[in-house]
């Protein structure tokens, strides 16, 4: 089961991203574990540095994301 979340992360140039995560659940759905459908990233946060962020805020892996800019 790939499990995404949609994350707006607000820039300092007002450009807004929309992330998208694949979790890494082991199969079950992020409802169930009690993941956020959406989540604030802090503005100080690079591009480079959101998997981390994620995974040291939420305690679990991130298989991989995209963004695009809005």
């Amino acid at each position: 089961i790939i499990s995404y979340l949609c994350i707006e992360i607000k820039r300092k140039e007002n450009i807004m991203k929309r992330v998208y995560v694949d979790w890494e659940t082991d199969g079950t759905p992020i409802e169930d574990i009690g993941l956020p459908t959406e989540v604030d990233v802090p503005n100080n946060i690079d591009t480079e540095d959101i998997e981390d962020w994620l995974s040291d805020k939420y305690g679990f892996l991130v298989n991989g994301f995209y963004f695009l800019c809005l």
